[in-house]
């Protein structure tokens, strides 16, 4: 068992809930227009993007250590250009969404398999990035569909995704409580 990924739950908790409130939003609010979307993906693809690299920044000593903060990377670039380019640049941010869920799927699942035999709950990250898979091979071969669309898929992808984490992150956690592997408090002065 990899011990040091279980320090990373709340991490992943993190980054679960930031898909969850990310995926409410665009399913709550399903009339956004294409360029309003890109903006909110834009903060939620920055925020995914540094939580990523903070739980794989604790990975470093592992040679799993590297898909995380390339996932992370890829979200950050991904994020940052929605953001700059906001409506400017919507046909063309809404094939790299595609593109990134293709990608950010294709990590979940090289992780997944990767770490099946050292965390709990690989199920679930392989099942959110068979999600984001599907959810990108869908926005590359409608592009065009419009901006409900592209809300409603990506909004639920979200949810399933987030949930998907929230579930890896606790399981991670009864896993830390069950081998008492964190952080250690000294109960001397």
């Amino acid at each position: 068992m990899d011990l040091l990924f279980i320090p990373s739950w709340r991490a992943i908790a993190v980054r679960g809930s930031i898909a969850l409130l990310f995926g409410l939003g665009a399913c709550l609010w399903p009339n956004v227009t294409l360029a309003e979307f890109v903006l909110l993906f834009g903060v939620y693809a920055l925020l995914d993007g540094i939580v990523a690299i903070v739980i794989g920044s604790r990975l470093r000593a592992t040679d799993r250590g590297w898909l995380l903060p390339l996932e992370g990377l890829l979200g950050i670039a991904l994020g940052l250009l929605a953001l700059a380019r906001g409506d400017a640049g919507t046909p063309l941010i809404t094939i790299l969404v595609g593109v990134w869920a293709l990608v950010t799927g294709a990590l979940e699942l090289l992780a997944a398999h990767r770490l099946r035999q050292d965390i709990p709950g690989e199920a679930f990250l392989a099942f959110g990035g068979g999600t984001a898979l599907a959810m990108g091979m869908l926005i590359l071969l409608f592009p065009a569909a419009g901006s409900l669309l592209l809300v409603v898929l990506f909004g639920s992808y979200a949810l399933i995704f987030g949930a998907s984490l929230l579930m890896v992150a606790m399981q991670l956690r009864d896993r830390e409580n069950a081998t008492g592997s964190g952080p250690r408090v000294s109960a001397s002065r």
